[in-house]
């Protein structure tokens, strides 16, 4: 079977993957600029214990995991 013998996605499911790829694009940016501003003052007050983790790269895997996930489960009646 070649790449081109397989279905298209329905315009449905093209609006959804776009969706969520402009969704996903600002959550990221909006924690690559938390995460940039930082979330503690800086001096000799340490009581800020957040971690800036979730807030750029942790977001960027969430948001890629969730794609592979959205694309496995929109191309699973295809593989069949």
């Amino acid at each position: 079977m070649s790449f081109t013998d397989r279905p298209m996605l329905s315009t449905a499911k093209k609006i959804g993957c776009v969706a969520y790829t402009g969704i996903g694009t600002l959550l990221v940016l909006f924690g690559l600029l938390g995460a940039a501003m930082g979330d503690c003052a800086d001096g000799a007050d340490t009581s800020c214990k957040h971690g800036t983790f979730w807030l750029f790269p942790g977001s960027l895997i969430v948001v890629i995991l969730g794609g592979i996930v959205m694309l496995w489960l929109f191309t699973r009646n295809g593989r069949d």
